[in-house]
């Protein structure tokens, strides 16, 4: 690969989640699927390692061991370019983004931002647009600054997840900074690409928001775009291949996790002083969830349906 263009921000840490990986019945599919991990993870961590060749990256992996094979070959790679490992007890992958911003910031108090990346990339459409990307998520991004790699997806599922069920269920969460979220202008409001610098990662934190194991990028946004001292910004990465939803249940998963996060996480807006209004404003939400879900699951179901 040739050397970089532009000399970017020593002071951001790349943080790469390595995926889980099952093990089989059969021996066999266990081990090539783990062979199949390691592949992948091998390009992401050349991507990170080309943009920032010297920069600071750390790898988050499961501790309790899962495909034997994907966790010793990935551990492999990490220790051979020298990046740090997060070891963690977290099997969403949600948790192991925690993990390993929080260990970025912690551990570096001259950390400015962290740039997270899936350790699953499937393929990239246009491999230029991605990496100059990425690139200009690092440099965009200072310490009060939210920069999400917004992208397309392959899968029809995914892609009109958005359209059809997140956008409508944070219009009417958020009501007051949804309107700042879609002007930027970010369509995939459950990214797996972006870039957080510490002040945003500290208020988000400091307001008391729940990083429950599931969609958390939607609520840093919120967070970005209510604080007057916060930036949201947005990356165009292009086209995007990841793992296709292909089951109906893991569809479904999906849906109900995404309605559960935001009603769970909208309590805390709403004052324990007043348990009636709580209670009012509690019915009133899932009053509107139902609705919405219920007409996201007709219109998102039959695309994975076989």
């Amino acid at each position: 690969m040739n050397q970089p263009e532009t000399q970017l921000d020593s002071q951001v840490t790349v943080v790469i989640t390595v995926p889980f990986v099952p093990i089989f019945a059969d021996a066999k599919l266990t081990r090539e699927r783990g062979e199949s991990a390691i592949r992948t993870f091998s390009n992401t961590l050349q991507q990170a390692r080309h943009i920032l060749p010297d920069g600071e990256i750390i790898g988050v992996l499961e501790q309790k061991i899962e495909n034997q094979t994907a966790t010793d070959g990935i551990r492999q790679l990490l220790l051979s370019e020298k990046c740090q490992l997060c070891w963690c007890d977290e099997f969403e992958t949600v948790g192991r983004w925690y993990r390993g911003i929080r260990k970025a910031f912690d551990n570096n108090p001259g950390c400015s931002s962290v740039l997270l990346l899936p350790g699953d990339i499937e393929k990239i459409g246009d491999q230029h647009k991605f990496e100059q990307g990425l690139r200009r998520m690092i440099t965009e991004t200072n310490m009060s600054t939210l920069t999400v790699g917004d992208y397309t997806s392959t899968d029809p599922f995914k892609e009109q997840f958005d359209s059809c069920l997140a956008h409508p269920l944070l219009e009417r969460t958020f009501p007051q900074s949804w309107p700042a979220i879609e002007k930027a202008g970010v369509r995939k409001v459950r990214s797996e690409y972006f870039c957080i610098g510490s002040n945003v990662f500290k208020t988000f934190l400091h307001e008391g928001w729940r990083w429950l194991p599931f969609d958390i990028t939607m609520l840093l946004m919120h967070t970005a775009v209510s604080n007057s001292h916060l930036k949201l910004r947005r990356v165009d990465l292009g086209e995007i291949t990841d793992t296709p939803t292909r089951n109906v249940d893991a569809a479904t998963q999906q849906i109900v996790r995404f309605a559960f996060q935001l009603w769970f996480n909208g309590q805390s807006t709403i004052t324990e002083a007043d348990l009636a209004a709580r209670k009012a404003a509690q019915n009133k939400l899932l009053a509107e969830y139902g609705s919405v879900t219920s007409r996201a699951i007709a219109d998102l179901l039959h695309l994975v349906k076989e």
